[in-house]
């Protein structure tokens, strides 16, 4: 699914930033598949599964 950064997307993504400490495009990317509707993430970055707001499941894990 392609989508736009809206106001939303980036509320959230700031939101993750402050909270999680992550890297910008890490949280516009996450916060993107919040607002999508996605349940989970999949990611190899394990610096990442300190976020709580959606599923992150680490691509090693899940292969």
């Amino acid at each position: 699914m392609v989508m736009d950064v809206n106001l939303r997307v980036s509320d959230i993504a700031s939101d993750m930033r402050a909270k999680y400490r992550i890297r910008v495009p890490d949280a516009i990317q996450i916060a993107s598949a919040i607002v999508g509707g996605s349940q989970s993430f999949i990611t190899n970055d394990e610096g990442l599964k300190k976020v709580k707001d959606v599923n992150i499941i680490l691509l090693d894990e899940w292969l």
